[in-house]
């Protein structure tokens, strides 16, 4: 009898996501709405997402 495949599963956390702690819920939905997702915000990071959204100085006060 021919043996069955095994199947291997692996689950990890993309320690990315905690990232998104730092980040205002209501700004994450704004970003959403907007075209960018959670994959996007995590892999631009605030300067780049700044940029893109016209924002010159990001870190002025």
């Amino acid at each position: 009898m021919p043996s069955q495949p095994i199947i291997k599963i692996a689950i990890w956390k993309d320690t990315r996501l905690e990232q998104l702690d730092n980040i205002s819920k209501d700004f994450i939905e704004l970003l959403h709405i907007n075209g960018f997702t959670i994959e996007m915000i995590l892999e631009y990071g605030p300067l780049q997402i700044a940029k893109i959204l016209g924002i010159e100085n990001p870190m002025h006060n």
